[in-house]
């Protein structure tokens, strides 16, 4: 499937991924882009961490960022700054009440992530200070403009978010625009339906609001291109789910006709009056009572 397949609206009878889809993948395709950058993810460090020095390109170190789809798990970002503090980052658009537990498991991942890279990372992350960043759109409680939380300690209880700390972003924040880009997102996905010109007002809205403007215009084809990736996976996944769905609905219906056959047969209905009844063929109906007999 390509992409101008995702673009034949809402008026296609095959399956349609849903709109909270159509919208994270949208979200996530900018996300992965934009913080590729180094020097981005150094102002996304930097923005969140108001109480330290200023970090640059040279202080990061990037561990993962990527989509880890299949295992239950979708992370987002993972790096190492200054050779000491992790920071896994992810993007909600809702509030989700399991929340510690999803940092846990992207932590999991990352070290597993860290420990492939071999011998090296050692002298990248030699100690394993970290602290996880959520990064909240406008929804549920955080108010119009999103929020940002921190937090690096953990209590006993997965559920004890006392140790969140609100993070007041500064002026110009690289993060705003993301949250108010998400945000704009979320107001332009509407119906149920796979819409790529859904995206393109998307960045029209962005580029008339000023919101990551130079970095939208100037990645925009790789930007699509990831959007398509992950919506494409998404999309054959639905279809083979649903292709053993209605394969199993055939089964069900043909073993259902079988055992009707048998029994008709048994009462000594010709071939002819149970192939009716049943819908299958004369030759598997004679198929049958040859069995039988």
């Amino acid at each position: 499937m390509n992409g101008d397949e995702m673009s034949d609206g809402c008026e296609s009878n095959e399956p349609r991924l849903s709109e909270n889809v159509i919208r994270r993948n949208i979200k996530d395709a900018v996300f992965r882009k934009l913080f590729s950058h180094r020097s981005n993810v150094a102002r996304l460090y930097t923005e969140t961490h108001a109480d330290e020095p200023v970090v640059g390109e040279g202080d990061v170190f990037l561990v993962s960022l990527e989509r880890v789809v299949g295992k239950g798990v979708v992370g987002d970002l993972a790096f190492a700054v200054r050779g000491k503090v992790m920071c896994i980052v992810e993007a909600q658009s809702k509030d989700d009440p399991d929340i510690i537990f999803r940092c846990l498991v992207y932590l999991v991942h990352s070290l597993e992530k860290l420990q492939s890279m071999g011998d090296s990372w050692k002298k990248a992350v030699p100690k394993m200070d970290w602290n996880f960043v959520v990064i909240y759109p406008a929804t549920g409680n955080h108010g119009p403009f999103g929020e940002v939380v921190k937090m690096n300690i953990l209590h006993s209880s997965l559920t004890n978010r006392s140790e969140f700390r609100h993070v007041d972003l500064p002026e110009g924040s690289l993060v705003q625009e993301y949250i108010d880009f998400c945000n704009v997102v979320n107001y332009n996905i509407s119906g149920n339906c796979r819409d790529i010109d859904a995206f393109k007002r998307i960045l029209d809205e962005c580029g008339r609001r000023g919101i990551l403007t130079e970095f939208l215009e100037q990645h925009k084809g790789e930007i699509m291109d990831l959007y398509y990736q992950m919506t494409n996976v998404e999309y054959n996944h639905m279809l083979e789910v649903e292709e053993g769905i209605r394969e199993g609905i055939r089964k069900g219906s043909l073993e259902k006709s079988l055992s009707i056959a048998r029994a008709l047969l048994a009462r000594g209905d010709s071939v002819e009056s149970v192939a009716e009844v049943t819908g299958l063929s004369v030759p598997e109906v004679s198929s049958l009572k040859s069995d039988i007999e």
